[in-house]
């Protein structure tokens, strides 16, 4: 039998997830001084959490339902304003599969633009882009960093067309913040 990279990759990464519950007792915090007092999470950061969550399923949606925000998993978030749905083809550039979909919309309730990028969709295409996990550099990662090309193709699929609508959203609402949400891709 003969492996390529992509499954061993594939291979190893599955056995570190499924052995990462025995090794948690080596877990340290992020200051590294356990200093950061812990407890149940603020009411508000748990609506924040929901609200993103709500985002990010939304995403899966198609994109009419999406702009016009009527999309099963709409109704978990607030509305969002002014939605731009992406799409793009990270499979051998192929103009029907559209793998990879992400969206922008505005919310004025909390002064937020929301960017959300769709995980895997069910199709084998998108699940054997998703396995393509040989390691590449790309010029939008801090020096030395990797991402598996199959990550990187399905972003770049969508990426242009964010990077060129998303200055028009921050200017036309000064002050509000930005964020990314989603699963996977976005997550």
């Amino acid at each position: 039998m003969r492996f390529t990279s992509s499954a061993a990759m594939t291979i190893f990464g599955l056995s570190s997830v499924l052995a990462a519950p025995a090794r948690r007792n080596n877990i340290k915090p992020v200051n590294g001084d356990c200093t950061t007092p812990s407890g149940p999470v603020p009411a508000e950061t748990v609506a924040d959490i929901q609200r993103f969550v709500g985002w990010a399923g939304a995403a899966y949606g198609n994109a009419s339902s999406i702009q016009s925000w009527t999309c099963d998993r709409c109704a978990e978030s607030p509305k969002l304003d002014n939605i731009t749905v992406f799409q793009g083809n990270s499979f051998l550039n192929i103009k029907s599969f559209e793998l990879e979909q992400a969206f922008i919309g505005v919310d004025n309730e909390r002064q937020t633009i929301v960017v959300s990028f769709r995980g895997t969709i069910q199709t084998i295409v998108d699940w054997l882009n998703d396995f393509d996990a040989l390691f590449v550099g790309a010029d939008y990662l801090v020096p030395g960093a990797l991402i598996s090309r199959g990550m990187s193709d399905a972003y770049e699929s969508v990426r242009a067309q964010i990077k060129a609508s998303l200055p028009g959203y921050v200017s036309a609402n000064p002050g509000y913040t930005v964020a990314f949400t989603g699963h996977s891709l976005g997550g």
